[in-house]
């Protein structure tokens, strides 16, 4: 449930639809934020601003990479005795990419000028691998095999054929995309003397 008693719920056609519950409840969550503050934590608000995580943050934390989707850049920081709800972000990997952990979503908090794990452990999302339309067509050879979201391969033409290579993304869909080449067969001569 959302703040509110607002009930959480993906839409089918949305990407995180296919993510799995816990990514859709997290980017439903994370665009709930900020919260609203109730009146006990209105009388405790201060008027100065908070520090904030930028960019450096990111790259620290090691989530300013494509492969992450996040709402952390600029979160206002919350110290560790009262964890400011806004400074609080969600970390799910990115279309195409699958987490090499356990959740499907962690969430992190802005201490300072640097991010710590909040909820749910860090986890590297990896590249899923390209498995539809790989290059093909009469000698065309490449090297797409095991070639993962947002990787580029080449396609190219085998012995016997000549023509120019061309290259193909894996992109997060698990198609490849790209031009197969024209591979055309070389002509061997033959020359006989007596």
């Amino acid at each position: 449930m959302a703040p509110g008693g607002r009930r959480l719920r993906p839409c089918r056609g949305s990407p995180w639809w296919r993510r799995g519950t816990s990514a859709v409840v997290a980017l439903a969550a994370a665009s709930l934020l900020p919260f609203a503050a109730d009146a006990s934590s209105a009388a405790t608000t201060t008027t100065t601003t908070p520090a904030a995580c930028q960019q450096g943050a990111l790259q620290a934390a090691g989530i300013d990479g494509i492969e992450y989707m996040h709402n952390c850049l600029g979160m206002p920081s919350s110290p560790s005795t009262n964890v400011n709800p806004n400074g609080v972000c969600f970390v799910v990997c990115s279309l195409g990419y699958s987490s090499a952990g356990d959740d499907d979503f962690f969430m992190m908090r802005c201490a300072g000028f640097t991010f710590e794990i909040y909820l749910n452990d860090f986890s590297a999302c990896n590249a899923d691998p390209c498995t539809e339309s790989f290059p093909s067509g009469e000698g065309v050879v490449h090297d797409c095999d095991g070639v993962g979201t947002d990787s580029t391969c080449t396609a190219s033409c085998g012995s016997g054929y000549l023509g120019a290579p061309t290259m193909f993304s894996c992109q997060y869909d698990g198609n490849f995309l790209g031009v197969n080449p024209q591979c055309e067969p070389t002509t061997t001569t033959t020359t006989t003397t007596s």
